[in-house]
C-alpha cells in the first residue's frame, strides 16, 4: 500500500459524496432530446459557472452517473409551464429566439449548450429499498441575471406527505392456484 498522511483524510459514509448545497446556479443544457408522441423536451443538465462547473459531468465521466434530467412538457396542460421556461431561455442566451424556434420546428438539437438560472431545492422520496431518501431538483426556472442578482429564495425540504412515508411492503407473487384436474371421460360417456 502506498503511503497515505490518514491524518488529513475526512471520514465518509458509505453511499456519502460531496454535491452542491441548495440554491441558485446558473445551468448548461448539455444534451435535449424530443418526445413528440407525448409532447416533452428531455433535458440534461450540468452546473455551468463556479466552483460546481461541469460537476454533473465529471461524476459521468469517473462513477458513470448519468446527468440530471429536467422535463419540460408542451401538453395543453403544461404550456404555460413552458412559454416561461422559453422566455427564461431567451432571456438568458441573447442569440436564443424561441419564437424564430419554434415556427422553424423547434429541434431539440438547438437547445443543447444553451443557459438558465434555476433554483434547486431538495425533496424526499421512496427509494427502491423502501427507505425515505433526500433528492435534489429544480424547483424554479430564471432568468441568469436574477441568480446572479441573487433574486431567488430557495424553498424548504419538501417531505412526503402521510402515508407516503411508509416504508414499501415487500410483495410476494401470489402462489399460482392450483389447476382444475382434468376430466376423464370414458368412451361410454361420448357423445358423439
Amino acid at each position: 500500500m502506498r503511503q497515505i498522511d490518514w491524518d488529513n483524510v475526512q471520514e465518509k459514509q458509505a453511499g456519502s459524496f460531496d454535491r452542491p448545497p441548495v440554491g441558485g446556479y446558473v445551468l448548461t443544457i448539455m444534451e435535449a432530446h424530443e418526445d413528440e408522441p407525448k409532447e416533452y423536451y428531455r433535458l440534461y443538465w450540468d452546473y455551468a459557472e463556479g466552483e460546481w462547473e461541469g460537476y454533473r459531468e465529471a461524476l459521468f465521466q469517473t462513477r458513470g452517473w448519468n446527468l440530471p434530467i429536467f422535463y419540460r412538457s408542451y401538453k395543453n396542460s403544461a404550456q404555460g409551464f413552458f412559454k416561461t421556461f422559453m422566455q427564461v431561455l431567451q432571456d438568458s442566451n441573447p442569440r436564443f429566439d424561441w419564437h424564430a424556434w419554434t415556427k422553424a420546428g423547434g429541434k431539440d438539437a438547438a437547445l443543447n449548450g444553451l443557459k438558465f438560472g434555476a433554483v434547486i431545492g431538495e425533496e424526499e422520496y421512496i427509494g427502491r429499498d423502501g427507505k425515505t431518501k433526500i433528492r435534489q431538483v429544480i424547483t424554479e426556472v430564471l432568468p441568469i441575471a436574477k441568480i446572479h442578482a441573487g433574486d431567488f429564495k430557495v424553498p424548504e425540504l419538501k417531505k412526503l406527505k402521510g402515508d407516503a412515508q411508509k416504508p414499501i411492503p415487500d410483495v410476494k407473487p401470489a402462489a399460482p392456484a392450483a389447476a382444475a384436474p382434468s376430466p376423464t371421460y370414458d368412451e361410454t360417456q361420448c357423445p358423439f
